[in-house]
């Protein structure tokens, strides 16, 4: 009597590392912050508060001095480890089964902490804490809607329809190519990229790639509005095999329930990083090629020309600019094109369709 609930719950587990595994972790029923999101992105935390004490005064010593102060910070670390684990009645070593905001305010509270100690000033213990909540949220919003997992998801997708993309590909640079090698051997390009600063070259390129990634977005939430819709019991089941809750699909269960935002997002960054990866792709074949190009065809007399002076940065610098906006053109060409949507997203639109189809048994299962 018991044997069933039992195989039902492993049944479910399952089907929640499914998910995870997927970059869905927002489909799993009562998915938390603190037991979930926080306990399973604690190595990275742990590891951004290992580095955040050695900033705090890591750079006043040299040498050995300082290989000294790293291992003295990480024994101190280890050592608050252990009080925090004592202090909640748990084993000295033990993993935390959730992270709680005692955890993360003395994360938080001692490197900068430690770095007004140290000799530094307010102002740089202030930037310690600033950098620190920065490098939480990205952390927190990673590990809630499982970043790394649909990288490694859907890069497999990826490699597995190569050939697909390599013909779009094809189809797509040789105009590519054209525009931006006309832009390559123009004089003014070199001459804005040479006079362009660090950290204003950091900022064009920052622009392009968040003006992808918005484009990216938009034309792509629409694509979540066809996903699921056409789903009948037969296509359910069918989609269910190979799954975990193969076989547990019944009748009234084959119905998709509404999504929650959080949910939607999650799908919607699966189809968005499937495009920025290729985009990805594209710029870094992009670059490589002007590279190279640059390095046989605009020799020293060239730039010296061009620019007044010998720039050997001009280069790498172009060829960045080139390689964005490559990005950005690929991404609009990608989204728009009806031949490409039908090769590349439809084998992710199916993964996801099955997606919903196993939420569906997997709620009717009544998970805890």
């Amino acid at each position: 009597m018991n044997g069933e609930p039992d195989e039902r719950q492993a049944v479910v587990e399952e089907t929640e590392r499914w998910f995870l595994d997927r970059g869905l972790p927002h489909f799993i029923h009562h998915y938390r912050a603190r037991e979930d999101i926080l306990t399973r992105a604690a190595p990275v935390l742990g590891f951004v508060w290992l580095v955040s004490l050695v900033f705090a005064f890591g750079d006043r010593f040299e040498g050995w001095a300082q290989a000294a102060v790293i291992g003295a910070t990480s024994v101190g670390l280890a050592a608050i480890w252990v009080l925090i684990n004592v202090v909640r009645k748990r084993k000295p070593f033990a993993y935390p089964s959730r992270v709680t905001v005692l955890e993360l305010v003395i994360g938080l509270a001692i490197p900068p902490a430690v770095s007004l100690v140290g000799g530094h000033t307010i102002r740089t213990a202030l930037i310690l804490l600033g950098s620190e909540l920065v490098l939480l949220v990205l952390v927190y919003a990673g590990a809630s809607y499982g970043i790394v997992p649909i990288i490694a998801w859907v890069g497999g997708q990826v490699t597995r329809q190569l050939g697909d993309v390599t013909r779009v590909l094809t189809r797509a640079l040789p105009m590519l190519l054209l525009f931006t090698t006309f832009l390559f051997v123009n004089t003014e390009v070199w001459q804005v990229a040479h006079f362009l600063r660090k950290g204003t070259l950091i900022g064009v390129l920052a622009l392009f790639a968040v003006v992808t990634v918005v484009f990216v977005v938009v034309w792509l939430s629409e694509e979540l509005d066809h996903i699921g819709k056409e789903l009948d019991h037969d296509a359910m089941v069918d989609l269910c095999k190979n799954t975990p809750v193969r076989g547990h699909l019944t009748e009234g269960a084959a119905v998709i329930e509404p999504l929650t935002r959080r949910q939607r997002v999650n799908m919607v960054l699966v189809l968005v990083v499937s495009q920025l990866i290729q985009s990805v792709l594209v710029a870094a074949a992009v670059f490589g090629f002007f590279v190279v190009f640059g390095l046989l065809a605009i020799g020293l007399p060239v730039r010296e020309a061009w620019l007044g002076e010998d720039d050997p940065t001009a280069l790498f610098k172009v060829a960045g600019l080139l390689a964005t906006f490559s990005a950005l053109y690929f991404a609009v060409y990608a989204v728009t094109d009806s031949t490409y949507r039908d090769q590349f997203y439809s084998p992710i639109r199916r993964q996801l369709d099955k997606a919903l189809a196993v939420r569906a048994a997997y709620l009717s299962m009544g998970p805890r």
